[in-house]
């Protein structure tokens, strides 16, 4: 079988659909992108599943400040951005808006990496899973770290024995 040029399958390689930003009325938005790029995640994530880990992150950020937003207004009117509004400003954000975003990242690439077994079984994939358990443990705690930030807690306790 002969094969003309006519007969040839030329593959072109698509722009990405842009993606929106995960809107949360009263905390700040959330762009996929963004977290693609801070947390240099690889092609196996796709957007469907970026955006999926984004909102599960989003969802378990908030329930854990949940209890820290009543206590800061008892009168239960206040949003996470009126609370804090009067922080310090760092690139246009206030500070513990950055926290908020970080846990979010953080919390949504620890799910994305504990993730990465199921979707590689071969012997690549579980030797890059044992690889990536380490970032996903340092993950869980960073995300930790920011929760604690918004809530003026120290980042970790130390008890004597």
């Amino acid at each position: 079988m002969n094969i003309t040029p006519a007969d040839k399958v030329v593959i072109t390689a698509q722009a990405p659909a842009i993606e929106n930003p995960i809107v949360c009325n009263g905390w700040p938005s959330v762009y996929p992108a963004r977290f693609r790029a801070v947390m240099r995640l690889d092609g196996a994530v796709n957007a469907e599943r970026a955006r999926a880990a984004l909102i599960d992150a989003i969802l378990r950020v908030q329930t854990e400040l949940s209890e820290w937003l009543v206590a800061s207004d008892p009168a239960g009117t206040a949003t996470f951005n009126n609370a804090v509004a009067d922080d310090p400003l760092l690139d246009d954000l206030p500070s513990r808006s950055h926290h908020y975003i970080g846990a979010v990242y953080c919390y949504a690439a620890a799910k994305l990496n504990d993730r990465m077994a199921g979707f590689d079984a071969t012997h690549q994939g579980i030797n890059r899973a044992d690889e990536t358990l380490p970032s996903t443990h340092t993950l869980e705690r960073d995300g930790i770290a920011h929760i604690r930030a918004i809530k003026g807690e120290p980042a970790g306790d130390v008890e004597l024995l």
